[in-house]
């Protein structure tokens, strides 16, 4: 709860690059059974599918073209003639009409064995009226099924509602130290994982269906045998016992090459019938450092490397690409393609990349039959040869073939060498020197290629505010969080959610913040805002805020006495004492003392205490003094200037104000709700040292007793 409360309070005001055209990919699932057919089956035939729909947007969001995904994870008691895989309209019990289908037929069936195994299919592009039928299936998928047809059963064997899939993507680099105890006989074994979780629920939030992707990419120096992949419910420094396995084993290994280093894939559908495996599932999107994936081997059975699960930060960038980009041009070819790239990168201190995953979404358009040979992320500037930065595992040994020149790759690969993450930390400051390059058997040296963004713009402030992101608040705090918001003030939107560290970096993918020459801590850049924390050494009064991007520095050093390089310095005010309250779509950003939110739905009660979320409250008055950069740890003994709080116009008494653990820039005071209160919102306000904060909403009950709870 308390990692989203700034984030909440400033969505609003952050926004992302326009692009001209983008691809979006949305994530459901299905659980296939007999049962659900209509009339009802019999038999023992099931499957959990992962659907992945691409739309193709133009600048004004409107779609134009659009494809379909599906990996089918089965289990057949016979051997089956497979004659349709659609998705059709029609809630639960309800046969309808196919939407999207993916080419098997009678005339073109797919012949499984028994057992249990995965069916991908990718439907054909949509175009003109599908697009609607496909809007209608995001809006509401729950009015729309996946059918899986047979030779025996042409209506469909089994089917599913669809429902939505929520999705996470964890990293993790893996090392012999991390075991418990620690691992001396494989000192030079490393590896980097990617995890990807897709889960769904019920209306209660029971976990419903979950699929696990697990891809690992190691280092070992000497042929090894891998005989077992699973996520363990533990901190750092515990064991604990497995909750997801990847299903290695010593009968059923992943053995190297001679040179130990490679990578493998493994896609689990989960059971998620246990209690131990809901919360386990639940833990992975809420606190996935509470859980370690551990990778062994014959060495090794209990455990050669392991590491705890961490999220990553994401950064995205939407292109097109064309044969007129390639270097040479191609000529005759009337192609493109529109690309999403997604790079989720994990970072230690300093903000430095450790380790990174690319995922490629390319929706392509050919003339016709099309044989897709490779796609790759290069580094190299528009105009000009570039040299690979990470591949997509496209070759022309394993390519993919397109019979109509039409459909969507996604793929995924990750960055683990010095080369590799030393060619992305280039490349974030100034992302107009990677591209994306695509070729066929036809054109092998690039068909299509499309440069990740423009070239760089000086940075343009227009205004600092407070971190809350009123823009009317416009006095600073030195320790308190502020935005500068602008254009041009980064070239990439990007935060902290992959960064491991005990001080706040500085500088962000190229970007820096100066508070009167000051370097500022940076929680959050994009090209339109920078969420940073005013250091606590900046004096009140007026103070120069510079930002610096990669744009700048290229303008080099000023001559002898000529004034700095680059756009001049936006003049804010600092105060001792800056207090401004979070608030949200639902009102100020206020929690029980259980840690959930006040809402209408879940009102403060009269003589209820709840935590109220703040910034600008200043450096302590007792105890330690807080540092520029680094999140308390422990505010034990520690004091800031007096609180005080009404609510509706009455005085709230404040039994406690403290910065909040583990953040940066963030306050908290526990306030009391006074009681006489009508029932509805009220305003609340702070008053710190004297100074008073901002006004926001919170909702207000009819009486009834909080719940007993333990303060977070």
């Amino acid at each position: 709860m308390k990692k989203i409360l700034p984030a909440v309070a400033v969505f609003a005001l952050w926004t992302m690059q326009g692009f001209a055209q983008s691809v979006q990919t949305a994530a459901f699932r299905a659980i296939l059974l007999p049962s659900s057919e209509v009339p009802a089956g019999m038999g023992r035939a099931a499957a959990r599918a992962t659907v992945l729909i691409h739309v193709v947007r133009n600048s004004a969001g409107q779609a134009t073209a659009g494809s379909v995904d599906f990996a089918v994870n089965y289990s057949l008691p016979h051997a089956t003639t497979v004659t349709g895989l659609e998705i059709d309209s029609g809630g639960a019990g309800v046969n309808g009409q196919p939407v999207v289908q993916t080419g098997l037929s009678p005339d073109n069936p797919l012949e499984l064995p028994a057992g249990q195994g995965t069916i991908r299919q990718q439907s054909q592009t949509i175009s003109g009226a599908g697009l609607n039928l496909l809007g209608a299936v995001l809006q509401n998928p729950g009015q729309f099924y996946l059918n899986l047809k047979t030779s025996a059963r042409p209506n469909g064997l089994i089917r599913g509602q669809l429902q939505v899939a929520f999705r996470t993507v964890l990293m993790t680099i893996l090392r012999p130290e991390n075991e418990v105890p620690i691992v001396t006989n494989e000192p030079n074994a490393t590896a980097v994982a990617t995890v990807i979780v897709y889960a769904t629920h019920d209306n209660a939030g029971a976990i419903t269906s979950t699929e696990v992707v697990f891809d690992v990419e190691y280092k070992y120096g000497q042929q090894t045998s891998f005989t077992g992949l699973a996520i363990h419910a533990g901190g750092s420094g515990t064991n604990g016992p497995s909750v997801v396995s990847a299903g290695l084993t010593a009968g059923d290994p992943v053995l190297s090459d001679s040179s130990g280093m490679g990578d493998f894939r493994r896609d689990v559908e989960v059971n998620v019938s246990s209690h131990a495996v809901q919360l386990a599932i639940a833990g992975l999107f809420t606190n996935p450092g509470a859980y370690y994936l551990n990778l062994d081997t014959p060495l090794n059975p209990s455990g050669d490397i392991r590491a705890q699960l961490r999220s990553a930060d994401q950064t995205v960038f939407q292109l097109a690409m064309l044969p007129s980009n390639v270097v040479p041009p191609v000529t005759g070819l009337n192609a493109s393609a529109t690309a999403a790239i997604a790079i989720d990168t994990l970072r230690g201190p300093g903000g430095a990349i450790q380790a990174a995953v690319v995922f490629f979404d390319v929706a392509y358009l050919f003339p016709g039959f099309t044989t897709i040979t490779d796609l790759e992320l290069d580094e190299g500037v528009a105009g000009q040869p570039g040299t690979p930065i990470t591949f997509s595992g496209l070759s022309p040994q394993s390519p993919v073939v397109s019979p109509s020149g039409q459909g969507t790759i996604s793929r995924f690969s990750a960055i683990s060498t010095l080369g590799g993450i030393a060619n992305l930390e280039n490349l974030f400051p100034d992302p107009s020197t990677g591209y994306v390059s695509l070729a066929t058997s036809t054109n092998p040296g690039g068909a299509l290629r499309g440069q990740l963004a423009a070239p760089l713009s000086l940075a343009h402030v227009t205004g600092v505010i407070s971190g809350v992101g009123d823009p009317t608040l416009t006095t600073i705090a030195p320790g308190g969080l502020a935005m500068v918001l602008g254009a041009n003030l980064a070239p990439v939107t990007a935060d902290l959610s992959g960064f491991s560290g005990d001080r706040i970096p500085s500088e962000l993918d190229g970007v820096q913040v100066l508070v009167a020459g000051l370097p500022a801590p940076l929680l959050r850049i994009s090209p339109t805002a920078i969420l940073f924390q005013v250091p606590f050494e900046t004096r009140p009064g007026p103070a120069p805020i510079v930002v610096i991007t990669a744009a700048v520095l290229a303008l080099g050093p000023p001559a002898p006495g000529a004034p700095p390089s680059g756009p001049p310095p936006f003049m804010a005010t600092v105060a001792p004492l800056a207090p401004a309250l979070f608030f949200g779509p639902s009102g100020g950003t206020v929690t029980h003392l259980n840690g959930t939110p006040v809402t209408a739905a879940s009102p403060a009660q009269p003589n209820e205490q709840v935590w109220v979320y703040g910034t600008g409250f200043g450096q302590t008055v007792s105890g330690p003094l807080l540092e520029t950069a680094v999140p308390p740890q422990s505010t034990s003994g520690v004091a800031i200037a007096p609180v005080t709080a009404t609510i509706g116009g009455k005085a709230a008494a404040v039994s406690n104000a403290l910065p909040t653990p583990g953040f940066l820039g963030l306050y908290q005071a526990l306030v009391t709700v006074p009681s006489g209160l009508a029932p509805g919102l009220q305003a609340l306000m702070v008053t710190v040292g004297g100074v008073p904060s901002n006004t926001v909403n919170i909702a207000i009950g009819l009486g009834a007793a909080p719940a007993m709870a333990t303060a977070p």
